[in-house]
């Protein structure tokens, strides 16, 4: 449900103005900073060549989500199902200091798993069978 409220907010903010009126303003990096700052579990990822404005979140059903905004509109690019319940904490950080950027996101369950923030590739969890 809350992945439905924050798309339809996503594109109520951008597509109108102050006046009520439909604006052309396209969702850039900037305009989702001010989401990034308000949601826990949204996060604005540096743009590819491929992708040049990026963003991740997770849902109330523990799917976390990458999307692109491309000629204004999202674009689903990568989404993952298997975080086996709710995320509590989901941050991007360059954990080497090599400029490679991680995404590290911890569940309710006391995983922590780290994927590539370009790929998404599965870097590592510490997923232990109860």
């Amino acid at each position: 449900m809350k992945k439905i409220v924050l798309m339809v907010f996503l594109v109520f903010a951008t597509n109108i103005g102050c006046s009520g009126v439909a604006t052309s303003t396209e969702l850039t990096t900037e305009s989702l900073e001010m989401f990034d700052a308000a949601y826990k579990y949204f996060v604005v990822l540096e743009g590819t060549e491929e992708y040049p404005v990026r963003f991740l979140y997770s849902d109330v059903a523990a799917h976390l989500h990458a999307y692109s905004v491309k000629e204004g509109r999202n674009e689903m690019i990568w989404e993952t199902a298997t975080m086996g319940s709710a995320v509590t904490s989901l941050n991007v950080v360059d954990l080497r200091g090599d400029g490679a950027m991680k995404v590290i996101v911890s569940t309710a369950r006391g995983r922590i798993i780290v994927f590539d923030a370009n790929t998404f590739e599965r870097l590592g969890e510490n997923y232990l069978e109860p």
